[in-house]
């Protein structure tokens, strides 16, 4: 039976409105470390015409600097901008989330619950997590499989539009080029009635299109004269120096034993295990599913979203978010043909309240599924002032990144700062100076790059140039501040290898030339944290001590 539009199902505002309700708390979040610096990075690109790799090292890839370019000129240069912009993506995925679990299942209650889990989800993923690439790459995989499932007549336009996105989804982060040949499949599948000279035309154009945002890219660059630092970036610093860091076959072993049972069992049981459990009966008796070519495709990005996390081999939470994202619509689709086999088994108006109460129970116990700190921050913070929300966690271990340091930072040094003064950073990233608009002295705006070291402990002669620069730069600049972190976030991952552990040693011992020029020329002014505020002792002495 034909099911009526989405919007029409009084199940898809009632997902909308809790689900939604989940993500408004995200705009409470602040920036954590990577969102620091594409935000840093997208500041300069817009203020001073030097694009991602130009005006900023950064071993990413430039589609999230697109997002975030694209977030700045829609609602401004401040973490609510950015908060927002990311909410209405989210948001966004709600309809799309409901649609696709309904189609699975043939009721509304499927879709209920997969948007009510994706909410719950997401806003468990905290500052540092949310607004992170590979969520921005669960919507563009969403709306793939939407379009692919409703444009089979256009297959033109179609192959034209989800080629796109699919290469947007690359430049965002390459592992995902894994979905070009998952769809490419579904659209031979689907032409096999037609003429083979339309299948391999359609396959061209899809092909095309797929490879075409990097294309358009790697030409850019090659055209403005910047081919070599896109290519020391993205390709060589990453194969050289980030997947050289450890053994990859230690890291292939973590996941196996450790990672993957930690996530199905202790992080997301309530999610992942009616998803799990559905899968195995449609697998073994069959009849579950209403739409076995989207269950397929469903289940290809399910397994993508894992396959990518596990080649990365880094763990960070935020990295299964299209594989979560994925399981979430799977998750939907179990719960709703749960409830609806026990509503047929109870037709009277006493059992569908009691089952009505129940769904919704079911939904409030993934509520708890969220960390203490989660229940605590929403409660606490949201709803209230931004910037107090910003400092939560504050001298704890919840404020893993220091994000919340380095807006006090932020907060003491605005009213000190004269038009031509100018700050250099000794950290992680660049937070502070995108706060207060100020452009550092330095092509390198998070130290910890230049810190990282292969598992073979060679020190690449390319990475001692660098260092190099870095020191150069900030002594030729004399900048009248200097911040400095006394604890890098992610130092003490097992999955990374630094040339110093310990900040203090880095700089002494790294960094000879700038760590005698702070102590030649630089007063303590404030310690905020783990953050170590520094001030030229004559701001107005042209010389300084070298």
């Amino acid at each position: 039976m034909e099911q009526k539009f989405f919007a029409r199902d009084p199940w898809f505002w009632a997902g909308f409105l809790v689900g939604g309700f989940f993500l408004g708390l995200t705009l409470w979040f602040g920036l954590g470390m990577d969102q620091s610096i594409y935000c840093y990075g997208a500041w300069v690109w817009r203020h001073y015409h030097l694009p991602p790799y130009v005006g900023i090292f950064e071993h990413n890839y430039p589609g999230i600097f697109l997002v975030h370019y694209l977030a700045m000129g829609l609602f401004g240069e401040s973490t609510l901008g950015f908060r927002f912009f990311d909410f209405l993506v989210q948001t966004s995925c709600l309809p799309m989330i409901f649609h696709l679990a309904r189609k699975l299942a043939g009721t509304g209650l499927a879709g209920f619950f997969a948007a009510v889990f994706y909410g719950i989800y997401y806003y468990s993923l905290g500052a540092n997590g949310a607004g992170q690439r590979e969520t921005f790459i669960f919507w563009l995989l969403l709306l793939c499989t939407v379009l692919a499932l409703t444009m089979e007549n256009r297959f033109w336009l179609r192959a034209f539009i989800i080629g796109l996105l699919l290469g947007g989804a690359f430049l965002l982060k390459p592992f995902y080029g894994l979905a070009w040949p998952v769809f490419g499949v579904l659209f031979l599948s689907q032409g096999l009635k037609k003429r083979p000279v339309m299948v391999w035309l359609e396959s061209s154009l899809f092909g095309l299109c797929c490879l075409a945002p990097a294309l358009i890219f790697v030409l850019a660059y090659w055209r403005l004269g910047y081919i070599n630092q896109l290519y020391l970036n993205t390709v060589w610093f990453n194969s050289e120096i980030y997947t050289q860091m450890t053994d990859p076959f230690a890291q292939r072993l973590v996941f196996a034993t450790r990672i993957l049972p930690l996530v199905i069992f202790r992080d997301y049981p309530l999610l992942l295990l009616p998803a799990i459990l559905a899968g195995v009966l449609q697998a073994w008796k069959g009849g579950l599913v209403r739409d076995k070519t989207l269950f397929a495709l469903l289940g290809s990005m399910l397994f993508i979203g894992l396959f990518s996390y596990f080649l990365q081999g880094k763990y960070f939470p935020y990295q299964l978010a299209v594989f979560m994202g994925m399981a979430c619509i799977f998750s939907g689709w179990a719960s709703g043909l749960a409830w609806l086999a026990l509503s047929n088994l109870s037709r009277s108006r006493p059992a569908k309240t009691m089952l009505l109460i129940s769904g919704l129970v079911w939904a409030g116990i993934n509520i708890t599924s969220l960390d203490s700190f989660g229940r605590f921050f929403a409660v606490h913070y949201c709803f209230r002032n931004f910037t107090r929300a910003y400092l939560a966690g504050y001298g704890t271990p919840r404020d893993s990144q220091l994000s919340a340091n380095y807006y006090l930072a932020a907060q003491y040094l605005k009213p000190l700062i004269r038009p031509h003064d100018r700050i250099a950073c000794f950290g992680p990233y660049p937070l502070v100076p995108f706060l207060l608009r100020q452009r550092l002295p330095t092509y390198f705006p998070c130290v910890h790059h230049l810190l990282l070291m292969r598992k073979d402990g060679k020190v690449l002669p390319q990475q001692k140039q660098w260092i190099q620069e870095f020191s150069s730069d900030i002594i030729q600049a004399g900048p009248r501040f200097i911040i400095v972190s006394d604890r890098f976030p992610g130092f003490q991952d097992k999955f990374f290898n630094f040339i110093n552990r310990e900040v203090k040693v880095a700089l002494e011992e790294q960094f000879p030339e700038l760590d005698h020029l702070i102590k030649n020329n630089y007063r303590p002014l404030k310690v905020i944290g783990h953050v170590l505020i520094y001030e030229l002792s004559e701001p107005e002495s042209k010389t300084l001590k070298q």
